[in-house]
């Protein structure tokens, strides 16, 4: 069976699955290509052709749950935004870098907001904020560098972050 006779077959259910789903034409649209795209990048592991159906249909269903994770990480930096668009990021982008990161720090999850705000933010070593949250020194260490982990992740998943050889932030612009 030829990748196109596949497609042909299933794109109607799988049309009127993801519509249930997202209720948006141009979203279902988008979720089809992508899905389209999997297929054919994953063919190759496709083992027994009577179940290329529920294959596809698998492939379709996984690309519908990376969309409203997506969907969900844009909701929640849809809160951090505002807070970016009030600093000026033309010639004081360590400043205004400074500012919006002091929002995203709120999205942080416990116990890492309050580690990186007291060890980044505040100065505490890591020496007192274990003393402070009485943990171990290898503990504190650990969660200061987790939630500067997750920190990126949040920056990155709205932003994009020029920065120079060095690490330096040299530019930060919404997605």
């Amino acid at each position: 069976m030829h990748i196109e006779q596949l497609w042909l077959e299933t794109e109607t259910k799988l049309r009127q699955y993801l519509y249930k789903q997202v209720k948006d034409h141009s979203v279902v649209d988008d979720l089809l290509q992508n899905s389209f795209l999997k297929m054919q990048a994953n063919i190759h592991q496709l083992k027994d052709i009577d179940k290329a159906g529920g294959w596809l249909f698998q492939i379709t269903r996984s690309t519908l749950m990376d969309h409203f994770r997506k969907e969900k990480n844009l909701q929640k930096n849809n809160k951090i935004l505002p807070i970016m668009d009030q600093a000026s990021t033309s010639n004081e982008t360590h400043e205004a870098l400074a500012y919006w990161l002091k929002g995203a720090l709120d999205l942080l999850p416990e116990p890492y907001r309050e580690a990186v705000y007291l060890s980044e933010i505040k100065g505490m070593s890591q020496k007192e904020l274990a003393k402070h949250l009485g943990i171990s020194y290898s503990g504190a260490k650990s969660r200061v560098q987790r939630g500067k982990v997750k920190l990126k992740e949040i920056v990155l998943d709205c932003c994009e972050v020029a920065a120079d050889r060095y690490g330096n932030v040299m530019e930060i612009k919404k997605r």
